[in-house]
């Protein structure tokens, strides 16, 4: 498993105006897993380095300021300069070389890591490290505890007598002390997930838009959307919540325990081997509206819609009790719904007997890994590459095995160009790529 170290090497003696970066200059190496990601070509001198000589305080005040949002934020479809300000890690660093480094929440046990290459022409250093094809995703066990090791270790360093060592000591106290209340550090993930200063006396009060929601169902839903809309998903969530209970269920304990999440692959690596693993293991073939009929059952069907709505942050709810699962959709059309309602299965397989859980269009890892599952379950590639092996697809051809399947023509097209199946006259879909950079 890939894990984030910030490793420092000793104290330098450094010619440094402020007496705080001063008596925390250090040569620091960042890596992430075999990734170097301070490996760096002096413009200068020539030769490489691994390490660099840099002040942690500045760091150091970021993190104990910024450590709910930083930890707790997924990443958003359209990432603001105010969401990068609450990401990048080398933002703060005041002018000393840092590599553009950046992360934020992957969901509940997971942390995304991105880095990238920018060109400097005023840097004396030229990072050498390429960033992964995909951002990491980083155990979070891994990473809260090398951040806290950072913000002491320069906190240990500063003049006990200086104004920036009473400060630093009076954030990072609020963070442990929080850390160490459970309600308190609920609320504080809560209020990071919306990219909240949870300690900012002008910040909403979440009570508010809490109501009857569960904390689990809230943090789904706040995971989904932005401050701007909370009230509102939140409206639409508890009166959906009411409903769910009378709606179709399916038999989730026929699923049998959900797969261990793997961080050394992707979320929709992970999402697609859980559908596959699930076909096997109820012994069904390809065939994919046999397994949408059986096992998904009413829950495609109209009557089980909390809402027609297309365009909701939320993709369905689900109410698992005992060994079945209350599914309800958000959803406009036939196709919506039968992907929707795949998707929502996953979420049901996956959650707590009694507990209502959202799926949702957040790009955490749970709700990735459910969209890719619910794509494999309703147009399996196995199935998309036998229909299409030999001619190929063109965009009418995508859109008749839609209308077999019932699913959103853009799951074919995904689906059939992952297969391998040959596109005629399609643009090869592209994904969205998250970066903060």
């Amino acid at each position: 498993m890939t894990e984030l170290k910030f490793d420092t090497d000793g104290w330098l003696d450094g010619d440094i105006g402020d007496a705080d970066e001063r008596a925390t200059f250090t040569r620091l190496k960042i890596t992430a897993g075999n990734a170097v990601i301070t490996r760096a070509f002096s413009k200068r001198g020539g030769g490489e380095t691994e390490a660099l000589n840099v002040p942690l305080f500045p760091l150091a005040d970021y993190l104990a300021k910024m450590w709910w949002p930083l930890l707790y934020e997924p990443f958003r479809s359209h990432a603001n300069a105010g969401f990068l300000g609450r990401h990048r890690l080398d933002l703060p660093m005041h002018g000393y070389v840092f590599p553009a480094l950046g992360m934020c929440s992957a969901g509940d046990n997971a942390v995304l890591v991105q880095w990238a290459q920018l060109e400097n022409e005023h840097s004396p250093l030229r990072f050498l490290t390429l960033p992964p094809k995909e951002p990491l995703q980083v155990s979070r066990e891994n990473v809260e505890p090398e951040l806290m090791n950072l913000v002491e270790s320069a906190l240990a360093r500063l003049s006990s007598r200086s104004a920036a060592h009473k400060e630093l000591e009076a954030s990072w106290s609020r963070v442990r002390e929080t850390l160490e209340n459970h309600d308190q550090g609920s609320y504080c993930m809560a209020a990071g997930r919306l990219g909240i200063d949870p300690y900012d006396p002008n910040a909403p009060d979440l009570g508010q838009f809490l109501g009857s929601l569960s904390e689990n169902l809230f943090n789904d839903i706040s995971e989904a959307t932005d401050l701007s809309r909370l009230g509102r998903t939140a409206e639409s969530t508890a009166q959906a919540s009411q409903k769910i209970d009378s709606l179709p269920t399916i038999e989730v304990a026929a699923f049998g325990e959900p797969p261990r999440d793997d961080l050394r692959i992707t979320a929709g690596e992970f999402g697609y081997k859980a559908a596959v693993m699930l076909r096997n293991r109820l012994d069904f073939d390809d065939r994919p509206t046999r397994l949408t009929t059986e096992v998904l059952g009413a829950s495609t069907a109209k009557g089980a819609v909390l809402k027609e709505d297309g365009r909701s942050p939320l993709a369905g709810l689900a109410h698992r009790t005992n060994g079945v699962a209350h599914i309800g959709t958000f959803a406009q059309t036939a196709r919506q719904r039968h992907f929707r309602a795949a998707a929502t299965a996953y979420i049901a397989w996956c959650s707590q007997p009694g507990e209502i859980r959202a799926g949702t269009l957040a790009l955490t890892r749970r709700q990735t890994a459910s969209r890719a599952f619910a794509a494999e379950i309703v147009a399996p590639q196995s199935y998309l590459f036998e229909r299409g092996e030999k001619t190929g697809f063109t965009d009418d051809d995508i859109e008749e095995e839609a209308r077999i399947l019932t699913v959103p023509h853009d799951t074919v097209r995904w689906q059939a160009w992952r297969a391998g199946v040959q596109l005629f006259g399609v643009d090869a879909p592209q994904q969205e790529r998250n970066t903060f950079f």
